[in-house]
C-alpha cells in the first residue's frame, strides 16, 4: 500500500528532528541511514576538508580606540612587537603662566587590562619624539599595521616596570624629558603661537611613539586618552601646583604599528611570496593571529562527488566544526571569542560572509568551551545554504571557492587571541564538516 506524501515528509521530520534535537549524538563516525521505507536522509563525516594558513598583507589599525605597545615570543606566531603613533595637542586652557616653576612631565597611560605574553617578565617602555609628519598618503583616510613614522634616535622618556594588568595598576606614568618640559613651559610663558594654535604645535611637535625594547615579554592594550602632563607651579598669594595637559589629538590618526619576525616557527616560509602554506607543510595545522597577519582557509575538494551518491536528492543541512588543538589555548593564548566564515577563492580576496538563516545575520560560530574535560570545545557554523549553491555550480573546483575563518573588524584587531585548527591527518582536534542529505530509494 503506497503512503501519503504527507506522511512520509512528517515521518522524515520527526526523525530528523530527533537525530539533531540535542548537542552531542551518539553516531558512529561514516555514515548512518535512517530509513522510511522510501525517502532516507544520510549523515556523512567522511568528506574531505583540506586547511590552510593565509598571509594577510595589511589591515587598518588606527581610530581602534586601542594603543599597543610591547614585545613578546610567542613559540608558534613569531616574536611579535607592537608601538603605537599618536598627536598630541596643546592645553586648552587659557590660564597666564607668569611667576611659574617648572616641576615635572610625564606621559600618562591608562590600561586597558587587555594582554599577552608574560606579565612576570619586565617591561622596558621607551617614549619617542615623532620626526615626520603623522599624515594619510594621498586619498587614504587610515593607517595600518605596517604603517610607520620616523622617530628620533633617543627616548623623550623611558621606564621599565612590571605590569600587572589584572591588579591593582589602572595607569602607567613615564617621566618625560625635562629639556623638553622646561622648553613647553618656557613657550607657554612667552605665549608662543607654536604651543597656543594646535596646528603650529604639530608642525613643532609631530607626535610620539610609544614602544618596548627588548626581545621577550609582554604586549598590552591601554586606552587612546594617553597625555602628557607638564607639572609646575604658580606663585601668587599662595603657591598653587597646577597640570598643564598635552591631550590626544585626532583619534583617526593613532594607530598601531606591528610588526612579526617567524625565525623559528613553523610559519617561518609564509609571507608576501608565499602567502598560502598547507597544513600538511605545518605539522597537520593552520594558524590564526589576525594582528600578526595570518588567517585560516578551508576548501572542500570533494563537495560534487555527494552528486553520486545512490538515490542522492538534495543536501539537507551541514555543519563544519572547527575544534583548537588541545593546549595551544589558555588564559594567555585566548581563543577569539567571535569569528566569521568568509568566503574566498583561488585568490584569497575576501568575499560575503556566511550568515545565518533564521536571522539573516553574520555567524559568529557559537564558541563552546568545555571547562570541565577540555575535550568538545569548538566553533559551530552551519554552511547548509552555501553547500546548497555550490554543489551544483558548473565551474565548481576547490580552487574556486572556499572560507576564511577571521575575526570580526573593530576590536579584534587589537587583540593577540590566536586559534590553531588541526587538519583530518590530526586524530583528534580536528576540522569536520557534517552533512546531512536526502537520498530516495
Amino acid at each position: 500500500m503506497t503512503k501519503p506524501v504527507h506522511t512520509v515528509v512528517f515521518a522524515m521530520l520527526v526523525l530528523f528532528i530527533t537525530l539533531t534535537a540535542c548537542e552531542k549524538t551518539n553516531i558512529s563516525f561514516g555514515e548512518q541511514f535512517i530509513d522510511n521505507d522510501y525517502t532516507k536522509i544520510v549523515k556523512t563525516d567522511t568528506f574531505a576538508v583540506n586547511v590552510s594558513t593565509v598571509y594577510i598583507d595589511s589591515f587598518a589599525t588606527s581610530a581602534s580606540g586601542t594603543g599597543l605597545a610591547g614585545v613578546y615570543r610567542d613559540n608558534l606566531f613569531g616574536l611579535v612587537k607592537a608601538s603605537s603613533f599618536m598627536l598630541l595637542a596643546p592645553p586648552a586652557d587659557e590660564d597666564i603662566y607668569s611667576n611659574t616653576i617648572y616641576d615635572s612631565t610625564r606621559l600618562v597611560i591608562k590600561l586597558k587590562r587587555t594582554w599577552y605574553g608574560d606579565t612576570l617578565k619586565p617591561v622596558h617602555l621607551a617614549v619617542y619624539r615623532v620626526t615626520d609628519e603623522i599624515a594619510f598618503p594621498s586619498g587614504a583616510t587610515q593607517f595600518y599595521n605596517t604603517t610607520s613614522f620616523a622617530t628620533g634616535s633617543t627616548p623623550i622618556g623611558e621606564k621599565v616596570l612590571y605590569l600587572r594588568p589584572t591588579g591593582i595598576d589602572s595607569t602607567i606614568s613615564i617621566n618625560i624629558s625635562d629639556v623638553l618640559g622646561q622648553e613647553w613651559l618656557t613657550m607657554l610663558q612667552n605665549r608662543s603661537d607654536d604651543i597656543r594654535v594646535a596646528e603650529n604645535f604639530q608642525r613643532y611637535f609631530k607626535g610620539i611613539s610609544i614602544a618596548a625594547t627588548g626581545d621577550d615579554g609582554v604586549v598590552f592594550g591601554f586606552q587612546d586618552s594617553a597625555h602628557i602632563d607638564l607639572h609646575y607651579s604658580k606663585k601668587d598669594l599662595v603657591k598653587q601646583d597646577k597640570v598643564a595637559s598635552f591631550t590626544l589629538s585626532n583619534n583617526s590618526k593613532q594607530f598601531n604599528h606591528i610588526s612579526v619576525d617567524r625565525t623559528g616557527t613553523v610559519l617561518q616560509s609564509i609571507g608576501s611570496s608565499n602567502k598560502e602554506i598547507s597544513s600538511s607543510l605545518t605539522g597537520n595545522a593552520a594558524y590564526m593571529q589576525y594582528i600578526t597577519g595570518t588567517r585560516i582557509k578551508f576548501t572542500i575538494p570533494n563537495l560534487q562527488q555527494l552528486l553520486n551518491a545512490p538515490g542522492y536528492v538534495k543536501i539537507y543541512a551541514a555543519s563544519l566544526l572547527i575544534t583548537p588543538v588541545s593546549g595551544t589555548f589558555n588564559n594567555v593564548y585566548s581563543l577569539p571569542d567571535t569569528l566569521r566564515l568568509t568566503q574566498t577563492d583561488r585568490t584569497n580576496v575576501a568575499g560575503a560572509d556566511l550568515t545565518s538563516a533564521a536571522t539573516a545575520q553574520t555567524q559568529t560560530g557559537n564558541l563552546y568551551i568545555d571547562d570541565l574535560y577540555g575535550k568538545d570545545t569548538r566553533y559551530t557554523y552551519d554552511v547548509t545554504s552555501y553547500l546548497q549553491s555550490k554543489i551544483t555550480a558548473s565551474d565548481y573546483s576547490y580552487m574556486n571557492y572556499g572560507f576564511f575563518l577571521q575575526p570580526f573588524s573593530g576590536k579584534d584587531y587589537t587583540t593577540f587571541n590566536r586559534l590553531v585548527v588541526g587538519s583530518q591527518q590530526q586524530k583528534t582536534d580536528r576540522v569536520q564538516l557534517v552533512i546531512y542529505y536526502i537520498s530516495i530509494q
